[in-house]
């Protein structure tokens, strides 16, 4: 024992002797009280979307990933109910990378003339590189003023990296946690479900892992779903799993989304070449013709057009494909832009 002693105080001596003075930690060492005392997790939308955290919108690439984030962020800057959830009334960016900045106001404008409200969203449509640290610097400051997020589409926020690349995800990541510190509230991030839709999110795993929440949207026919249940692909760390279908119809020359146990606007009726037209569109996306964001180009559209036309002549399809492909357009079906469409 008195060996022990010797030895404890001999290393005190040898630390005097350097005159080894205790620096300040960078890290914030709570007590067992202090843990106690830290305040309930808060909600930006009450059990679904958390006040601080980072998250993804994810989905297939016609499911409506757009639709719900927009809907989303208007329910937010106007404090109204999300789903029969609760919403705080916060700020919100949306940072739009995919379709331009024309197609996001029509959906806007859709939605205020549907409410009969102005929403006063505040948007970012330059190209952005998360990846870069000059353009995250910037946007760190930018997300100072916002409590809520959203960078519509992932993919497009890190051009460049390699989605399957774990050192290149951690990357991402912790430039949305960067982000989410400075803004101090929540960053949404709408991304692509993978080839295997049952594995979640596309890319490398950490993704899906680094998230508080995740809104999967799914899509059934007309009828779509958004759910943060982990059956769903959804995620959540606290709360309770909630799963919401509604429809996306044509309204104001574009669309809104409509609660499955709400009222939607009639919608004109397709004709049979109509009809077809958007069987023939949806049935080339699906093939993996469309290219990021779920755009397919007027090319890829038509061949699967024409080989189920049953018109006698090339120019007999030519112009009913036409007549069909602007139909859809002025219902609101489709987006367009410069011979590329989405749904």
């Amino acid at each position: 024992m008195n060996a022990q002693i010797d030895r404890i105080n001999g290393k005190a001596e040898q630390a005097e002797a350097r005159d080894i003075t205790p620096r300040p930690s960078r890290f914030n060492v709570l007590s067992r009280q202090q843990l106690d005392e830290l305040p309930e997790p808060t909600w930006l939308v009450d059990n679904v979307v958390p006040s601080e955290g980072v998250g993804l919108i994810i989905g297939q690439s016609t499911a409506g990933k757009t639709f719900v984030a927009l809907d989303l962020i208007a329910h937010v800057l106007l404090g109204r109910a999300w789903f029969d959830h609760q919403v705080t009334p916060s700020r919100a960016l949306y940072i739009g990378l995919e379709g331009g900045p024309s197609r996001i106001r029509k959906r806007i404008e859709a939605f205020e003339n549907l409410h009969d409200v102005r929403i006063p969203v505040e948007s970012i449509f330059d190209s952005v590189n998360v990846a870069d640290d000059d353009t995250l610097a910037d946007l760190c400051n930018v997300a100072t003023d916002y409590d809520l997020v959203v960078v519509d589409t992932l993919a497009q926020a890190a051009a460049g990296c390699d989605e399957n690349s774990a050192q290149d995800m951690s990357t991402v990541i912790n430039a949305l946690q960067r982000m989410q510190r400075a803004s101090g509230g929540v960053i949404l991030a709408v991304h692509h479900l993978g080839k295997d839709t049952t594995r979640g999110a596309r890319g490398h795993s950490s993704l899906y892992a680094a998230c508080d929440c995740v809104l999967a949207v799914t899509q059934n026919g007309q009828m779509r779903t958004v759910s943060n249940d982990p059956q769903d692909g959804g995620k959540l760390k606290d709360g309770e799993p909630a799963s919401h279908t509604f429809t996306v119809a044509s309204y104001a020359d574009s669309a809104v989304i409509f609660p499955a146990d709400g009222q939607a606007p009639d919608t004109p009726k397709l004709t049979p070449n109509e009809r077809m037209a958007l069987d023939t569109f949806d049935a080339a996306v699906s093939d993996g013709e469309a290219e990021d964001g779920g755009w397919l180009h007027l090319d890829a559209w038509r061949e699967y057009y024409y080989e189920r036309s049953t018109a006698d002549t090339k120019d007999s399809k030519a112009k009913a494909f036409k007549r069909s492909r602007d139909s859809l357009s002025n219902y609101g079906y489709i987006n367009v832009s410069n011979d590329y469409y989405s749904r």
